[in-house]
């Protein structure tokens, strides 16, 4: 980034043997980072494109056992990642959160919860 001219050094710290470089963004850095912050909130913010349709199309190729041993992983998964952001929220909200970051943190956890709805609602259907 510093050869591309988005950051200069701006100071050197010295800490024991180790010397360490401090950055700071230049003007062309905040041109730039206002080209990929725009370009991002030009997006949808989720995909219904994913490998996991596209899997789920042929889950019927693999055997049940299997099938089901890999959602189970995935929706444990899932679980043990909301209950990561729902701890960071909180944590953060102790320090201030703006509503902007706060909708950002209620958003995901929502489609957290769907998703592990939906993947409860798959494994039900494999043991049909």
């Amino acid at each position: 980034m510093e050869e591309e001219g988005l950051i200069a050094a701006e100071a050197e710290e010295r800490t024991g043997a180790r010397l360490r470089k401090i950055y700071a963004i230049t003007d062309a850095g905040r041109v730039h980072f206002n080209e990929l912050l725009l370009h991002s909130l030009s997006t949808p913010p989720h995909s219904a494109k994913s490998d996991f349709t596209l899997g789920l199309a042929w889950i019927h190729m693999l055997p049940k056992d299997d099938a089901l041993a890999v959602l189970r992983h995935n929706l444990s998964q899932l679980e043990q990642q909301k209950q990561l952001w729902e701890l960071g929220k909180r944590i953060k909200g102790e320090h201030g959160l703006s509503s902007f970051v706060e909708a950002g943190f209620d958003n995901a956890i929502e489609l957290m919860e769907a998703d592990i709805r939906y993947i409860t609602r798959l494994i039900a259907l494999l043991q049909l």
